[in-house]
């Protein structure tokens, strides 16, 4: 399988096959020719994808879906964590589980495995 190139805003990234589905991600060229644009265009996204996984986790306490998530919210902050902590161990999950949606194509949300692993938080 031969290699491809993806041109971004910022750089040239050359990805090579290193087995059946794998590719290894190599910057090939970065325009502005400062690797640190390149840094922050990455730890922007970064942030952006950490609020919007926190939004999600803050509707789904404000609407209980899937139910019994706010007692398992509750129980975690009667053993001292923080309710940001707990948001952002919440938001860990749930990307698991998108990430597990996306790459299985599994073309429902389970909502008793994603909160069985809620619970089995420590």
């Amino acid at each position: 399988m031969p290699f491809f190139t993806v041109r971004t805003e910022l750089c040239k990234i050359k990805a090579v096959p290193a087995g059946a589905a794998f590719f290894i991600l190599i910057i090939f060229c970065c325009y502005h020719g400062d690797f640190m644009l390149l840094k922050k265009w990455f730890n922007r996204r970064r942030a952006e994808r950490r609020h919007y996984l926190l939004d999600a986790i803050d509707n789904q306490l404000e609407d209980n879906d899937p139910a019994g998530i706010k007692e398992v919210y509750e129980q975690m902050i009667s053993r001292g964590y923080s309710p940001l902590e707990v948001k952002e161990m919440f938001a860990a999950v749930f990307e698991g589980e998108l990430h597990r949606l996306n790459n299985l194509k599994v073309k429902e949300f389970d909502r008793e495995g994603y909160l069985k692993s809620l619970k089995a938080i420590k």
